[in-house]
């Protein structure tokens, strides 16, 4: 590997991984406030570092003009750059660019109304283009730039995780403060499998949620 496919490694791949794995972790979090959090905002920032990084070795186009036709060619990267610069600086001058991000728990239900966590979802809205899940905005980004720098890394075997295919009769979550400094309030979204096997969102009669 050249220099540059060893940094995307350490910078993005690497900690893209690393967010994968934790989100599958059955935590309790704060929707604006944790560990993920943090990760999201250092991730997402590695990522839009990608334009300054390719203005370098492509000199033909400034960096304005190289984020330009990333916005046009691949949505992900225009909202995984505008999520960087909203962590980054609060409230953008242009509000159309503005994101949001929440943590929010996913549970699966079966027939008996019984659930299963998926995982934690940074969730992003974007002013302009609608709700997102990070880790799917993110992937397809690093697939943009991979192939916009010419990179040699692999990311096409990469896959969003789910936790282990379990149902209890509680929607259960654990809180550790070494990932999230209080709980006050925790966003939960449940879904079920229509005829198709596609998880689609649910309103269960009964819920039971615990947190411990």
């Amino acid at each position: 590997m050249q220099q540059k496919d060893l940094q995307f490694v350490n910078d993005v791949l690497r900690p893209w991984e690393s967010l994968n794995a934790f989100l599958v972790e059955r935590y309790a979090f704060q929707p604006n406030l944790s560990d993920i959090t943090n990760q999201v905002r250092g991730l997402s920032v590695s990522i839009k570092h990608q334009v300054d990084l390719i203005a370098d070795e492509q000199t033909n186009l400034t960096i304005k003009q190289h984020q330009e036709a990333a916005n046009r060619e691949r949505q992900a990267a225009r909202i995984v750059s505008d999520l960087a610069d909203s962590l980054k600086h609060g409230k953008l001058k242009d509000q159309s660019r503005q994101c949001d991000l929440k943590v929010v728990a996913h549970f699966e239900c079966n027939e008996e109304e019984m659930f299963r966590f998926l995982r934690n979802v940074p969730e992003v809205t974007h002013a302009s283009l609608g709700q997102h899940d990070f880790l799917v905005l993110s992937l397809d980004a690093m697939r943009y730039w991979v192939r916009a720098r010419n990179l040699q890394v692999d990311v096409g075997a990469l896959k969003v995780q789910e936790a282990e295919n379990t149902f209890f009769p509680t929607a259960h979550l654990a809180f550790n403060e070494a990932y999230c400094i209080q709980a006050n309030s925790v966003r939960i979204k449940f879904f079920a499998r229509d005829n198709q096997g596609v998880l689609v969102p649910y309103n269960p009669q009964n819920v039971n949620i615990s947190i411990n």
